[in-house]
């Protein structure tokens, strides 16, 4: 309370005596019981979630030319942020960031084939060896009519009738132990990364995919964010020395 108390005593005296400001090297400082250089404006950071709009917002931003440039352009994973040159305080103003909008998509944890399948069909895109297809008849064969009753060796699984969940017109399938899907995880505009993950069965017939990977698929999405922002930078005719991309 006591140091409080002080300042502001401080304070009244200092506005007893006004406030004396001084223009030095083009910046403005404040003179009272020290000097104090007033803070220059910086730009409120924007939101984006596509990067055809962060490649517009940049080429408005050089086109502004209100900013230090080069404008240097981070990628990091799924976020892309846009940075100023630094000023002669070595600071930057942070101009946007993105982030894409993708869907939910539950790994590592089991779920009924229903909703499996909904999944599946909602939040991966097909690939060229139809891999999404393949894994649809495969869990379509799953019921809920009798019980599951599993081999597993620790690569595959062999699935067959008895009572509870099981497979349909009793009928044996082995499932494969990896499979290579492409979800809904990136930007629209970039062509989504295929990734492996081990699919498992559960006793109850429930249905999972564990991410085998080792979450590798972020720097193949980093590498092509980084490929796409280069060459919309190129269409725009950007100089080559106004955008610094880094990933």
């Amino acid at each position: 309370m006591i140091k409080e108390a002080l300042q502001y005593i401080a304070s009244l005296k200092e506005e007893a005596m006004g406030i004396i400001t001084e223009e030095i090297n083009g910046e403005t400082y404040i003179k009272g019981q020290g000097v104090r250089r007033i803070e220059n404006d910086y730009c409120e950071c924007m939101t984006l979630n596509t990067l055809d709009a962060l490649t517009i917002m940049i080429v408005e931003a050089i086109k502004g030319d209100m900013l230090n440039l080069p404008l240097m352009v981070r990628v990091t994973g799924n976020t892309v942020d846009v940075f100023s040159a630094m000023d002669r305080f070595m600071k930057r103003d942070h101009i946007a960031q993105s982030r894409p909008d993708v869907p939910t998509i539950r790994f590592n944890r089991y779920m009924p084939v229903e909703e499996f399948i909904i999944q599946l069909q909602t939040c991966f895109e097909e690939d060229e060896n139809h891999n999404k297809t393949k894994l649809l008849a495969f869990v379509s064969k799953l019921s809920s009519e009798v019980k599951v009753e599993i081999e597993d060796d620790g690569i595959s699984q062999k699935v067959t009738s008895s009572t509870g969940t099981a497979v349909k017109h009793s009928e044996s399938i082995t499932l494969p132990p990896i499979v290579r899907l492409k979800p809904m995880n990136t930007y629209p505009e970039i062509d989504q990364v295929e990734t492996m993950y081990l699919l498992r069965v559960n006793k109850d017939g429930d249905v999972a995919l564990f991410e085998a990977d080792g979450g590798r698929w972020r720097f193949e999405a980093q590498r092509r964010i980084v490929e796409y922002i280069s060459a919309r930078s190129s269409y725009f005719n950007l100089d080559e020395g106004s955008v610094s991309i880094v990933g």
